[in-house]
């Protein structure tokens, strides 16, 4: 018998190792397919290490990389399946409904990785169940194949679908893959997370459970996509992104609340036709519609269905069906009330371009960059500033001749802009639109011929159209702009109104002519146009621009003819008929967008008016659109030479117009006198000496039978061969004070021009040559021979000084060259008079100071060339 103290210490080490059993459980035993003869679940041999008595505890894992299938599961509990290194395993159950039930351990305990797939597949069913506490982590895929295999949990939250992970029920496929909710199947128990999907080709609706009640939770980023013409579980549901690539329709219905992320319609048809007062579609992405599929928003007949376009970002409503208008890929139903409220805003984008609304346009937050097209039925409500509005154009909004006025609630990028439309005398409902062009890509030149100060007018502009041009007379539209809308300076109090009225697709150069529009009430925020009509019948768009006007500006031009130019007509342009008439132009600033009006008179001058021509005067009106006048003055010739003679144009009472240049001058050019002036050249005429640098008077003697109006004085330094200006435009005074400048010459000669008044010339020139000398007084030598060479140190530290002689006027190429024959400096390339020439080099290169060592230099004329070595010193 123990003692007493070993039983107490027996019985304490007994006591703790049974706690120890306790708190640590046997961890799972590992096996790998590995089969060796048929593929069948139960083969012991099949799995390795052999799995000779299977245990709750077994960790089976399918890891082979291949294509795999194991037949004959049994009802069978086991802790954790993995399929792992892009296996693909397919499981067939030994009889329908066995259940493969994970019990669970340390990590996810139904593994599927990126990658690897494991696919429910066979005439009998399987259920793969999750026990309490298990989890299931599927980044590969999950495939159910045929009959009505499941994967349950008991869990909320136990199954996770991660980034790049499938589901999918396919063809012969029945039921709800996850399970309804009740038994085996736990409400949320699935996720799918960003960047997985669930395909469906067959079976019941994903949720399974019923609304608000759901098996499956589509997080955002997830992707539903329906393969098949099933119809969608859409009332009271949650989706993320939803897919249709159905072949033929599938209609979701119901009356409560869904909402979807984005919507992509691949081929076929699908509807979401929520309905009933409750019925909210939320729609927080975008939709696209692909060729040839379309997308049915609403119920065909009944119900008070709400559309929520109410993202956080942009979203897009993209039709690239390639549908018509009639029958557009994004087809919105008059049963819908279609709501932006999305801060940042919807645009639409390819195909068409169009969304057609054809019940009502609801505006709670956001902007709306799209062509809207309101339909025979539509209506917008709740457009502003505070709200939103359209950003594009609104088309075929259906006006009637008991209803005739409509706001358009459309902007820009960045301002609500809207227009109200009030028509008059409607004998039928019209179709209307209205656009609002923006002022990001404002263009001046836009508004040409307007007469608005670009500096002070509204950067936008706006288009109404009426397109049934025969059921109404005229129509008051209000176009509405913020105070940061117009330029600086500008008042709007001072704005008045342009139109174009022109027809799409049939157009002249007068439709787009620019003319005013009668102006009715103006604010400091709008603008109305009153009784605006067509210019033409089939005018059916209208163009408006608001601004202060520019003041147009009215001129009249010079001009001068000879008096005894005989009588010429222009068969086509009468109005510039030219002979026996000196014709003035009268010109406005830009063309007239109201009649302008000025009034003319002739009067004398040294032209006697009623003798050397006929006086004229009256009122000038410009229509429309022109710019120019043409006044025929008549002159009297005679056969007398005389000075050109000249009378004055004066406008006066400008109207609508400011005058800018009022008085021009026509001048009658005499033609009778055919004498050029005389000239003789007085100083120096031949033999003095002038010296560098000191004033010498040149002096001239020039007549005319009529005027000598100018005379040119001219200086050769080379006996005559060639000359070079010395003065122009002289007044015929006979002296101008000349100071002699270099070169030194012994063959000087001076020259006189005189010009009368009709550009006949007289000249002269000294009778012999004289010279210019320096200031000692000594004539300079003209060589009798070439020379070249060096007229300072060599070798030099300094600047080298280069001396050559030319018995004959050359043109001569002096250069520094290196040792290598390449060209660092040249030092003259230029004409030279016969003479002595010094050059200075300082030592410089293009590149700098020259470096020490040996170059030459180059001469080169036209007869001669020499070469001298020179060297530099550091």
């Amino acid at each position: 018998m123990r003692p007493p103290l070993l039983r107490l210490l027996s019985i304490v080490v007994a006591a703790c190792a049974i706690v120890m059993a306790v708190a640590s459980p046997a961890h799972s035993v590992e096996y790998r397919w590995t089969p060796v003869g048929p593929n069948t679940w139960p083969a012991p041999g099949n799995w390795t290490p052999t799995r000779t008595v299977p245990d709750v505890t077994d960790r089976l894992v399918f890891d082979s990389g291949t294509s795999i299938q194991a037949t004959g599961v049994p009802n069978e509990t086991i802790a954790q399946l993995v399929v792992v290194n892009g296996t693909r395993i397919i499981l067939n159950a030994a009889s329908s409904g066995n259940v493969l039930t994970l019990a669970g351990d340390t990590g996810p305990d139904l593994e599927i990785t990126g990658g690897s797939t494991l696919s429910l597949a066979g005439p009998n069913a399987l259920l793969v169940n999750l026990g309490t506490g298990a989890t299931g982590a599927i980044a590969g895929g999950l495939r159910a194949i045929g009959g009505g295999p499941r994967l349950q949990a008991l869990d909320a939250d136990a199954i996770a679908f991660s980034s790049g992970g499938f589901a999918s029920s396919e063809t012969g496929f029945t039921g709800n893959l996850f399970g309804t909710g009740a038994g085996a199947s736990a409400l949320n128990s699935v996720r799918f997370q960003a960047g997985s999907v669930y395909a469906q080709a067959a079976g019941a609706n994903p949720f399974a459970a019923g609304q608000p009640s759901s098996v499956v939770i589509f997080e955002p980023g997830s992707l539903f996509r329906l393969d098949a013409s099933i119809s969608p579980s859409i009332s009271g549901r949650t989706y993320a992104n939803f897919e249709y690539n159905g072949p033929g329709s599938a209609i979701g219905s119901g009356t409560s609340a869904c909402t979807i992320d984005s919507i992509v319609v691949n081929s076929g048809t699908l509807g979401l036709e929520t309905n009933g007062m409750n019925g909210i579609l939320n729609l927080r992405g975008s939709v696209r519609v692909r060729p040839g599929a379309q997308l049915n928003l609403g119920p065909i007949s009944s119900g008070g269905v709400n559309y929520r376009l109410n993202g956080a970002v942009a979203q897009a409503l993209i039709d690239s069906s390639g549908n018509s208008i009639s029958n557009p890929g994004i087809n919105i139903r008059p049963t819908v009330t279609l709501t932006i409220d999305n801060p940042a805003g919807i645009m639409s984008d390819g195909g068409v371009g169009t969304i057609t609304v054809p019940g009502t346009l609801e505006f709670v937050q956001g902007i709306a960059t799209l062509t809207l097209r309101e339909a025979l039925t539509g209506t917008t409500i709740g457009g502003s500033a505070a709200t939103g509005w359209i950003n594009g154009r609104i088309t075929a909004y259906n006006l009637l001749p008991s209803n005739s006025t409509h706001t358009f609630p459309i902007g820009t990028a960045t301002a609500y802009l809207p227009v109200d439309l009030t028509v008059h005398g409607m004998t039928d409902s019209i179709s209307t639109g209205a656009l609002v062009h923006s002022d990001v890509a404002f263009n001046p030149t836009y508004f040409l011929g307007s007469q608005l100060d670009t500096t002070k007018l509204v950067t936008q502009s706006w288009l109404v159209a009426l397109l049934d041009t025969l059921a109404w007379t005229n129509f008051d539209a209000v176009m509405h702009f913020g105070p940061g809308d117009y330029g600086a300076g500008a008042d709007p109090n001072s704005f008045v109104a342009r139109k174009q009225s022109y027809r799409v697709g049939a157009n002249t150069a007068a439709d787009f002519q620019w003319r005013t529009a009668p102006t009715g009430s103006v604010t400091a925020t709008s603008h109305q146009v009153v009784g605006v009509t067509r210019r033409i019948p089939s005018n059916t768009n209208f163009n408006f621009a608001i601004g202060e006007p520019t003041e147009v500006r009215i001129s009249v031009l010079d001009a001068a003819i000879a008096e005894d130019v005989p009588a010429l007509r222009t068969r086509d342009l009468p109005s510039l008929n030219v002979g026996n008439t000196v014709s003035m132009r009268v010109v406005l600033s830009e063309g007239a967008t109201d009649p302008v009006a000025v009034d003319y008179q002739t009067s004398s001058g040294t032209a006697t008016q009623g003798v050397d021509f006929g006086g004229t005067g009256g009122t000038i009106s410009f229509a429309e659109g022109d710019t120019a006048f043409v006044i025929h003055v008549p002159i009297t010739g005679d056969n007398d030479p005389e000075n050109n003679e000249t009378f004055t144009l004066t406008l006066s009472d400008a109207f609508r117009a400011v005058l800018d240049r009022d008085v021009a001058t026509g001048t009658i050019l005499d033609d009778d006198d055919v004498t050029p002036p005389s000239v003789s050249v007085l100083a120096p005429n031949g033999g003095e000496t002038v010296l560098e640098g000191a004033s010498v008077d040149l002096e001239w003697l020039a007549t005319d039978n009529v005027v000598v109006n100018a005379v040119d004085l001219f200086l050769s330094r080379d006996d005559g061969a060639t000359y070079e200006p010395i003065a122009a435009g002289l007044p015929n005074t006979g002296s101008f004070a000349w100071i002699v400048t270099a070169p030194l010459t012994p063959l000087a000669r001076f020259k006189a021009v005189a010009a009368d008044h009709r550009l006949q010339l007289g000249e002269d020139a000294s009778d012999a040559v004289w010279a210019i000398s320096d200031a000692t007084g000594v004539e300079p030598v003209i060589p009798v021979a070439f020379a070249f060479d060096l007229a300072s140190a060599n070798p030099s530290r300094g600047t080298s000084r280069i001396r050559y002689a030319l018995p004959r006027d050359q043109h001569v190429r002096l250069t520094i060259m290196d040792v290598r024959g390449r060209v660092v400096a040249v030092l003259k390339n230029g004409d030279e008079v016969a003479g002595l020439h010094e050059v200075a080099w300082e030592g410089r290169t293009g590149g700098g100071a020259a470096p020490a060592g040996i170059y030459f230099v180059s001469f080169r004329s036209e007869e001669w060339s020499a070469q001298r070595r020179i060297v530099r010193l550091r």
